[in-house]
């Protein structure tokens, strides 16, 4: 991803490979438009960027997967499942015996596991556990880990309306010496699990910070 500054209107724009999304003034942009489609054919594709649904309203932004989430319903059969509350089931075992051979859906595995860490390393960080306990499980992975991957699909698919929100706050200033500062409050939430038995006893640990 590249991210170019025009030097004297201060029009921004941000490329990933042939998308591309730009701020600034409306004559900026117009600008832009006119003098980049002389030279290259442009589509334009409003509320959408390298997969992500996004929307702005009533001063609150909006990005979900939505539509992403859509296709992978059609690609690997979830529109008749049921709603599961939990990314994961409970108490699943994801073990990997390398006695027994692996499974021959590896392919299929993989590709249920990409496609899980897309969606949680853009807008749902919700699975991001998930994704870190069946990677593990790439290289040699049983029916178990399969059927887990499904089940995340199947949450996914069924909590696929949910987005990240970002909207303005109020912020309030403090004084420093002779001038005000403004405070930006942090949350930082964090958790681990220390040890886990059927995973050569590795701890798993994670924090979500919100500025």
């Amino acid at each position: 991803p590249c991210l170019y500054v025009h030097p004297s209107n201060g029009t921004v724009v941000a490329r990933f490979v042939d998308d591309m999304r730009v701020a600034g003034t409306e004559e900026a942009m117009n600008a832009f438009e006119r003098d980049f489609g002389s030279v290259f054919r442009i589509e334009r594709r409003y509320g959408c960027f390298l997969g992500l649904d996004i929307t702005y309203s009533d001063g609150i932004l909006r990005i979900s997967l939505s539509s992403y989430i859509d296709k992978l319903a059609a690609r690997f059969g979830l529109a008749s499942t049921k709603p599961v509350s939990t990314p994961l089931p409970l108490r699943v075992d994801l073990s990997i015996d390398m006695d027994q051979p692996a499974s021959d859906q590896a392919t299929l595995f993989r590709a249920m596991v990409g496609c899980l860490n897309f969606c949680a390393v853009t807008v749902r960080p919700d699975l991001s556990f998930t994704v870190s306990r069946l990677s593990r499980a790439l290289h040699h992975s049983h029916a178990r880990h399969i059927h887990a991957a499904f089940h995340a699909l199947t949450y996914l698919f069924h909590a696929r309306q949910k987005c990240l929100m970002y909207r303005p706050t109020s912020l309030s200033s403090i004084s420093v010496g002779d001038r005000d500062v403004m405070v930006f409050p942090v949350h930082a939430y964090t958790d681990a699990s220390w040890s886990e038995t059927e995973m050569q006893h590795r701890a798993t640990s994670g924090r979500v910070l919100f500025l």
